[in-house]
């Protein structure tokens, strides 16, 4: 198995332990991996929009004309 971890990647999990964050944003899944092999809780950005969701319980509107915005673009990507 091979791991590809980029610069920012490894950058946000290096400081993320130094610092001791209760958490880390992370989307790639070599990135995960590793944070999750030293023991760093992460998230990916779909987490960050779910917590925004849940914590905003009156106004959905911002963060669904986000998520529509979003899916265009990956159906416009793949």
């Amino acid at each position: 198995m091979r791991i590809s971890l980029d610069a920012g990647e490894a950058e946000a999990i290096a400081l993320a332990k130094e610092i001791g964050a209760d958490l880390v944003l992370l989307d790639d899944s070599d990135g995960r991996n590793i944070a999750k092999s030293v023991g760093i809780m992460f998230t990916v950005t779909i987490g960050i929009l779910l917590r925004y969701y849940h914590g905003h319980p009156t106004d959905k509107t911002p963060l669904m004309n986000y998520w529509h915005k979003g899916s265009d673009c990956v159906k416009k990507n793949t």
